[in-house]
């Protein structure tokens, strides 16, 4: 984990082996993660006594998401000889994730709500995808947006912050159902999950061809850059979530020892 006002490692993850995609689990302040330690991809969590495996050859694992409010946790599992992968759900001091029923369509990257009482996910049903809100309330999900929609969180409204396939940028989708918009095209397709919403702002991974940046947009929609690293320090896809308090949750690439650092969120002005 790292700070957010000059990017210093506050915590990192000792490991020989590849670690990636770290998610924080903000009651008990652990980290999950995807790791091959193992000798196949699997979910860990990081524990002060040490890291814990929690999915055990159940299929190929996708990023996790940690509930805002328990130990809870979701990720994407396709098991063996399936044809999609499926949203499974489990405890981090509990035994293995089990399927969630009541969702259709082969789904991928899931984030939950701020409350804890449902999850976004991106799934495709019927060719198309698009992003749904799986209520555990009702164990069952609606449509909230189109778009090719890949990747979606909400922020303190209600409204989600997305991101569509095989496009730039993060848009944004009012609760209210008023007109959608672009907030930024500065986020690369390949760092589609890259962002998140933290303290009433929007926080992003930007490159250039000499760093890798972590942007701030605030609800004014200035924009302010926090802290840079050196070009392709940070990895693809979903390499930045919100840490506890004022950090960041970074999976970094060509790191020897690790590859997830938290960094402080605490913006120098």
């Amino acid at each position: 984990m790292r700070s957010l006002a000059d990017g210093k490692v506050k915590h990192q993850l000792a490991s020989s082996s590849r670690d990636m995609f770290g998610q924080f689990v903000v009651s008990s302040k652990e980290v999950l993660f995807l790791s091959n330690r193992s000798g196949a991809w699997e979910l860990w969590v990081n524990q002060e006594t040490g890291s814990k495996q929690l999915t055990h050859l159940q299929g190929i694992v996708g990023v996790p998401a940690a509930s805002p409010i328990d130990e809870q946790y979701v990720l994407p599992i396709k098991p063996k000889g399936a044809k999609n992968y499926n949203l499974y759900l489990g405890l981090v001091g509990g035994d293995e994730p089990t399927k969630i029923s009541g969702i259709e369509g082969d789904v991928r990257n899931p984030s939950f709500s701020n409350d804890g009482s449902k999850i976004y996910y991106s799934s495709n049903v019927g060719g198309h995808w698009s992003l749904y809100a799986y209520h555990f309330d009702r164990q069952q999900s609606d449509f909230v947006v189109g778009h090719a929609a890949k990747y979606g969180i909400e922020d303190n409204v209600g409204g989600l912050y997305y991101s569509r396939d095989n496009q730039a940028g993060i848009y944004y989708h009012p609760h209210d159902g008023g007109e959608e918009r672009l907030i930024t095209a500065e986020l690369s397709t390949s760092d589609w999950g890259s962002f998140f919403y933290q303290n009433d702002a929007l926080y992003f991974l930007k490159r250039s061809d000499i760093s890798d940046q972590i942007i701030e947009i605030a609800a004014d929609n200035q924009q302010q850059l926090l802290f840079t690293l050196p070009a392709v320090s940070i990895r693809g896809q979903r390499a930045l979530a919100k840490g506890d308090d004022n950090t960041i949750v970074v999976s970094m690439l060509g790191i020897n020892d690790a590859d997830i650092y938290s960094v402080s969120l605490a913006a120098s002005h």
